[in-house]
């Protein structure tokens, strides 16, 4: 009789402590979040590919300004 009351007792007590702890901290939707990010990059790889640039910048000259730093004494 009284293993049945520690057993009774035990799982009443571990879903009160399950209980509270969904109410605490509620469980997340890995899954939902997954397949968002999922479908998100299926849509992106469907035409377009990442090596690809999406634009190239063309220039016929560099502008370009060679900035010295002034040497300091108490550097060695």
């Amino acid at each position: 009789m009284n293993l049945l009351k520690f057993i009774l007792y035990s799982l009443i007590a571990f879903f009160v402590i399950r209980f509270v702890m969904r109410l605490l901290y509620p469980p997340r939707n890995d899954r939902s979040q997954n397949s968002k990010n999922h479908r998100n990059t299926q849509s992106h790889k469907g035409s377009e590919s990442l090596e690809k640039p999406k634009f190239t910048i063309e220039a016929e000259a560099v502008d370009y300004e060679i900035i010295e730093e002034p040497n300091r004494k108490n550097e060695k």
